[in-house]
């Protein structure tokens, strides 16, 4: 215990927290803050990559579409599996595009989920699918068909990245001119 509390307040004061604590507390107080400008070029950097990032991936998937086909059935009873037949025409004639058949995974009274991907899809058109259900005795049911139209995203992505990339260099170039430009000669 203090005998004099002003003198027990001082010792306190004088020796708590330990400096080493003082200085690790400080030194976060004192961390230089980012300057506007910095901030600024970390962003025109960032949206000069999201613009290469785009471009890269346009130009990647130009002119290729990928569809992908889901299907659920209530039971398969029988069901050996399924194909997947494609044609540019509703009316065919329809091709097989999975490599081989499509093995049955569900149950047989109450279904199952089903998921494929045409990679093959290209891009800007309309596709026609029909589903083949194919039997353990091997007979056949076809089922649709449905109609898909692919769009063309890649153009899109190649203007978007093409205009971030033309700003974040019209930014930099405008800051680069600006700062070495000089001053007009006094007359």
């Amino acid at each position: 215990m203090c005998a004099a509390p002003v003198m027990c307040l001082m010792w306190k004061m004088k020796h708590d927290p330990p400096p080493s604590i003082v200085w690790k507390q400080e030194r976060i107080l004192h961390q230089p803050r980012l300057k506007p400008v910095s901030v600024i070029w970390m962003l025109i950097g960032a949206l000069a990559l999201a613009g290469l990032s785009a471009i890269f991936h346009g130009a990647l998937t130009f002119g290729r579409a990928a569809v992908t086909v889901e299907w659920e059935t209530a039971s398969e009873l029988d069901t050996a599996g399924f194909n997947l037949l494609r044609s540019e025409n509703p009316d065919g004639p329809f091709e097989r595009i999975n490599d081989s058949i499509i093995l049955s995974t569900g149950d047989s009274l109450s279904g199952g989920s089903y998921r494929y991907e045409d990679a093959t899809a290209a891009a800007g058109k309309t596709y026609y699918y029909l589903l083949e259900e194919i039997g353990s005795d091997g007979s056949s049911n076809r089922h649709g068909p449905i109609a898909v139209s692919t769009g063309n995203t890649a153009k899109l992505e190649l203007l978007t990245g093409g205009l971030l990339l033309t700003g974040a260099g019209g930014y930099a170039f405008i800051r680069w001119r600006d700062a070495t430009r000089k001053p007009p000669a006094e007359a």
